[in-house]
C-alpha cells in the first residue's frame, strides 16, 4: 500500500516537472516569430499582452472581416521612351535593352510612326530561365503616319524591343511604355 507520504511527494514531483515544462513553454514562447503588424493592434511596434486588452473588448463580436488597408509600397512606373524620333532605313534592325517588370502585370505600349513606307514589325521578347530569349508577341503595322497604343500582359520578368523594318524607310519613330500592376 502507498502511503500518505509518499503520494504527497509524488504529487509533488509531478507537480514541479509540470511545471517546469509549462515555464519552459511560456519562456520559448516569447520572441518567437517574426513581428505581424496585423497582430498589433495599439501599433506601438511590439506584439505583447497590451494587445490582448481590445481582443478581449471584442470578443464574441462579428462584423465584416475586411480591413481597410492602406498600401504604400506599389512598384512605381514611368514612362519609359525606347525610341524617341528616330529613323529608320530599310532593312533596319533596331533592339532595345533589357527592361524590368517585376511586381507589375500590365504593359501600356505606344507607337507612333512619321513617313514609313510600308510595313513595320515590332517585336516583343521575355526572358525564359535560364536566360532564353523567346518572342512572345510581333505586331506589323505600316502606312505613312501611324499611332496606336496596346496593352497586354507583361510577357515576363525581363522582357525588350525589337523593330525592323524589312525594305521599309521611316522618317520618325517614336516608342515608348509604361508599366501598371
Amino acid at each position: 500500500m502507498f502511503k500518505k507520504k509518499h503520494m504527497v511527494v509524488a504529487l509533488g514531483i509531478v507537480s514541479v516537472f509540470l511545471g517546469g515544462f509549462f515555464f519552459s513553454n511560456a519562456l520559448l514562447a516569447q520572441g518567437s516569430g517574426e513581428y505581424d503588424p496585423w497582430l498589433d493592434y495599439n501599433e506601438d511596434g511590439i506584439v505583447d499582452v497590451n494587445d490582448l486588452h481590445p481582443l478581449g473588448q471584442a470578443y464574441g463580436s462579428s462584423g465584416d472581416p475586411t480591413k481597410n488597408v492602406n498600401v504604400t509600397n506599389w512598384p512605381v512606373s514611368t514612362d519609359t521612351a525606347v525610341w524617341y524620333d528616330v529613323y529608320l532605313g530599310a532593312w533596319t534592325n533596331l533592339m532595345s535593352g533589357w527592361y524590368e517588370a517585376d511586381g507589375f502585370g500590365q504593359l501600356h505600349l505606344l507607337v507612333r510612326t512619321l513617313g514609313a513606307t510600308g510595313d513595320i514589325y515590332l517585336d516583343f521578347y521575355g526572358l525564359i530561365p535560364p536566360d532564353f530569349a523567346v518572342c512572345f508577341k510581333s505586331i506589323v503595322f505600316g502606312t505613312a503616319n501611324y499611332s496606336f497604343a496596346i496593352t497586354m500582359p507583361v510577357p515576363s520578368e525581363k522582357f525588350m524591343f525589337r523593330v525592323h523594318t524589312p525594305g521599309t524607310t521611316v522618317d520618325s519613330l517614336y516608342f515608348g511604355f509604361y508599366l501598371t500592376w
